[in-house]
């Protein structure tokens, strides 16, 4: 689901101590991400199950975005879903799930439609940069999540067994 999604950028120096968070992004090696095991993504179901507000957290990511948030990382959750129709059933989502203390959840706006994932998600890490973040490291479950450019120091692949964006 998207809430892995989620993108490390923060204003703490290159020399502090990070250990301790990789522990928590680990991917299993007996579960290989596989193309021909999983189905493309489809929009309209994607739509209608994430309408339905009950999409769980994987514990992993909740552990380290807030051991983030804990350390003083500002966190951004980068996705693709769509603003309008989306909006308020994710952000509802995301505290239910335990989500609390990011510091911006960045949605795809009416005029982003139509963006291929890598371009979209590109510009909008671009205008973080612009701001003055720095990308620490990129999380995401779709390969298209880790592409383009402004991808960060570090780029983390979760397995998602459920679909791919091609």
């Amino acid at each position: 689901m998207d809430l892995c999604n989620v993108l490390k950028i923060g204003s703490v120096n290159p020399t502090d101590d990070l250990s301790g968070l990789g522990s928590t992004t680990v991917r299993p090696s007996d579960q290989p991400l596989n193309h021909e095991r999983c189905d493309p993504y489809d929009s309209k179901g994607f739509k209608a199950w994430a309408l339905k507000g009950g999409c769980p957290s994987i514990s992993a990511i909740l552990g380290l975005f807030k051991t983030l948030v804990k350390k003083g990382f500002k966190v951004f959750l980068l996705t693709g879903r769509d603003e309008e129709t989306l909006g308020k059933v994710t952000v509802d989502n995301l505290h239910n799930q335990g989500f609390i203390g990011y510091e911006r959840l960045i949605l795809r706006k009416a005029e982003h439609k139509g963006q291929g994932a890598i371009l979209y998600k590109s510009k909008r890490r671009k205008e973080l940069v612009e701001e003055g973040y720095r990308i620490w490291g990129n999380v995401g479950d779709q390969w298209t999540d880790l592409q383009g450019e402004y991808k960060g120091n570090r780029t983390f692949k979760l397995p998602n067994p459920m679909y791919f964006v091609p």
